[in-house]
């Protein structure tokens, strides 16, 4: 997990260097899109979209971790 979030974080930041036509692959990381939103806010663009995005692909990867978490710290939740 510890390599995990710095890589997570990092590895969107290297589709600046990647050909337009091969981004499609860092669609599945929310970084990429918090990354794509900043960008349309620095040039001026529309950032919802991006935003949305992030949203939509961050809860799956949200609940994978929570449950990664429950289920290795025996969590009880509820009563």
């Amino acid at each position: 997990m510890k390599l995990l979030m710095p890589l997570s974080m990092i590895l969107p930041l290297s589709a600046m260097f990647v050909p337009e036509r091969w981004r499609f692959l860092y669609s599945p990381l929310p970084m990429y899109w918090q990354y794509r939103a900043i960008d349309a806010v620095g040039s001026g663009a529309d950032p919802t979209s991006f935003l949305l995005l992030t949203l939509a692909v961050g809860l799956p990867w949200f609940l994978a971790a929570a449950l990664l978490f429950i289920k290795k710290t025996s969590l009880r939740y509820g009563r």
